[in-house]
C-alpha cells in the first residue's frame, strides 16, 4: 500500500528497521503524541457511531445511502454482528469481529458499490470502527466525529488520487480497510505504537502487544 501511496504522490516512503521506526513513532516530537490529556476515556465510541449513522446531519453516512436511494443491504451482515452484543453492562463482547468485517467487506465489493460517491465505503469503513471498537471508549462525543470526519478527509484523498483502483490496494482490499478501521479506533481509544510492536515472547506469543495507552503529561 505504501508503494501505491507513493506513486499517487500521497505519500514519500522510506525503508527503515522495525526497531528504528517504533522508535520514531514512539517519540515525544512524533506528530502522533500531540494528542495527549489527562481526561478519561469514557465515552463508548461503536454507541456513537451508530447513531451518527441515523444522523441527516453526519453525512456521509447510512442516512446517506438511503436519501440518494443507494442500497444498504451490503450493511445486513456486520448490523446482525452488531446486535448480537452484550448489554451497555456486559462485561464481555462477542468474538468474530475480523470475520464479520471481512464478511462486511465482501458485501460492499459483490454489490458493485464503488467509491464515487464515498458514501457507501464511508459507511462500510465507520461500521468497521464500530465493530473494532465495541469494548472502547473516546473522550467524548465531539472526539468521536473528529475521528470519522479524519477517516472520511483521508479516504477523500485515497479516492481523488486514484489509490482505491490500484491493483494492490483492491487484491488486498479486506486488509487495508481494517487497517483504517483499526487505526481510528486506536486513535479515538488514546493508544500509541510503542517499540514493543512485533516482538515476540520465546514460545511464539506476543510479547504483550504494540500499542499502549497514551499517558497523560506530569
Amino acid at each position: 500500500m505504501a508503494e501505491a501511496m507513493e506513486k499517487s504522490g500521497l505519500a514519500r516512503v522510506s525503508r527503515i528497521p522495525l526497531e528504528d521506526a517504533a522508535s520514531f513513532i514512539a517519540s515525544p516530537r512524533h506528530p502522533a503524541r500531540a494528542r495527549s490529556t489527562n481526561k478519561a476515556s469514557q465515552y463508548p465510541i461503536s454507541g456513537r457511531i451508530l447513531k451518527d449513522n441515523d444522523n441527516w446531519g453526519r453525512q456521509p453516512n447510512k442516512y446517506g445511502l438511503a436519501e440518494k436511494k443507494i442500497s444498504v443491504e451490503f450493511l445486513s451482515s456486520i448490523e446482525q454482528f452488531l446486535e448480537t452484543r452484550l448489554p451497555e453492562d456486559g462485561s464481555t463482547r462477542p468474538t468474530g469481529a475480523a470475520q464479520a468485517v471481512s464478511k462486511l467487506i465482501d458485501a460492499l465489493v459483490a454489490a458493485a458499490l464503488g467509491p464515487d460517491p464515498i458514501d457507501s465505503w464511508s459507511t462500510a469503513l465507520q461500521y468497521v470502527v464500530a465493530t473494532f471498537g465495541l469494548d472502547a471508549c473516546a473522550q467524548s462525543k465531539m472526539d468521536v466525529r473528529r475521528g470519522i470526519d479524519q477517516m472520511n478527509a483521508a479516504l477523500g484523498q485515497l479516492v481523488s488520487s486514484g489509490i482505491i483502483a490500484d491493483p494492490v490496494f483492491r487484491q488486498n482490499l479486506t486488509a487495508y480497510m481494517s487497517f483504517v478501521g483499526a487505526a481510528v479506533v486506536l486513535d479515538l481509544a488514546g493508544f500509541v505504537v510503542t517499540r514493543k510492536i512485533g516482538s515476540r515472547n520465546p514460545d511464539g506469543g506476543s510479547a504483550g502487544g504494540g500499542a499502549q495507552r497514551r499517558r497523560p503529561p506530569a
